[in-house]
């Protein structure tokens, strides 16, 4: 998703289509993963927060920054969601 974001508008409505149905996908699979009682709109969230974190890092090359944002983006998410211990 990260790569085709960008050009799934220029494309035919199947193809369009086919790329609507992988978000959806993705979606779903981040809301099975998600603790139960999360609002139903989280999962599109996390998803974005997922792509948009592959994007960025992609854009530093492969290269230890790039490796850095994405351990911070993977760090924020699990705190966000996993459960703090007494």
């Amino acid at each position: 998703m990260a790569a085709l974001g960008s050009e799934l508008p220029r494309q035919s409505e199947p193809v369009r289509a086919a790329g609507a149905a992988r978000i959806e996908s993705l979606v779903a699979t981040v809301a099975d993963a998600l603790p139960e009682g999360q609002p139903a709109e989280v999962a599109g969230i996390v998803a974005a927060q997922l792509v948009g974190a592959l994007q960025i890092a992609r854009t530093t090359g492969d290269n230890a920054a790039g490796r850095r944002h994405l351990a911070a983006a993977r760090r924020f998410l699990l705190d966000q969601f996993q459960p703090t211990r007494p």
